[in-house]
């Protein structure tokens, strides 16, 4: 049978990265076990389900990318169902990895490692993603803008990955890979300043994107600012160990904003191929 365990304390050292978190771990369990504890109710439950949904969530508006959207859109190219199925699929991976490490992370201190890798490498996919349509689409008629920053993106990208395999195998806690992400997720200022230069802050596109950019951003900051500070948990043990707890929050807004930006670039393609 299984059974949760009760207190951090009983816990494996390698669980132990919220000591505000006081009950419903989860010891040793075999991988069949971490598979039924999806269906338990456990301090990770909460962060199964809802990166669980969101990625199958994400796999359905790739299907919907491609048979409803694009199609519905007389001047799509090849090149856009390329572009949009990519995006909507790296969404979806870097929820699906984030679920597996969830769900995987109590079988022994290897599975904990080795998924927390895998999810690491789903937030680096997550960053990729979301820049591949935002520049295609933003600089839609600058071809040297486009390919200088989708270039740079991907040297970004390459070198993080470069960086997880060779200095995070073994690692826990990488405070240099964080920065790391900061920075990839801060670079996208760039081709905004850029992109508002192009075309003023009165231009019709600049006042409907420019606003949607900053929403991202502030979705981001805000489910960050949570999981940072351990907030509600730190202010009450034990009240939030099952539900409400920062890493949960933070899952909720990882999920918006990614929602939020899918809807955002569906709007920009739109926008784009109408002028075509």
């Amino acid at each position: 049978m299984i059974v949760s365990i009760h207190s951090v304390d009983e816990s494996n050292n390698f669980l132990k990265f919220n000591n505000h978190i006081v009950n419903g771990y989860r010891v040793s369990f075999s991988k069949i076990q971490c598979l039924k504890s999806v269906f338990m109710m456990t301090n990770e439950t909460i962060n199964i389900w809802t990166h669980l949904l969101g990625s199958l969530f994400f796999f359905y508006t790739t299907i919907d990318v491609n048979v409803s959207v694009l199609p519905s859109l007389s001047s799509s190219t090849t090149i856009d169902y390329f572009i949009m199925t990519a995006f909507c699929l790296s969404y979806s991976l870097c929820l699906m990895l984030s679920t597996l490490y969830h769900v995987f992370n109590c079988h022994s201190e290897i599975y904990y490692i080795m998924w927390l890798n895998n999810d690491r490498l789903g937030i680096t996919l997550g960053l990729l993603g979301s820049y591949i349509p935002s520049i295609y689409y933003g600089f839609y008629h600058e071809h040297l803008l486009k390919v200088f920053y989708t270039s740079s993106v991907l040297f970004l990208i390459v070198f993080v990955i470069i960086y997880q395999l060779t200095r995070t195998r073994y690692s826990l806690n990488d405070g240099i890979l964080v920065i790391f992400y900061i920075f990839v997720a801060m670079f996208g200022l760039v081709p905004t300043v850029h992109f508002v230069m192009l075309h003023g802050f009165m231009h019709p596109i600049v006042l409907q994107f420019l606003p949607r950019i900053f929403i991202m951003y502030l979705l981001i900051l805000t489910g960050y600012c949570f999981y940072q500070c351990k907030l509600p948990e730190c202010l009450i043990l034990g009240l939030f160990d099952y539900i409400g707890a920062s890493h949960q929050i933070w899952h909720i807004f990882v999920f918006l904003s990614l929602l939020w930006w899918y809807n955002t670039s569906v709007s920009l393609i739109r926008l784009r191929l109408d002028q075509t």
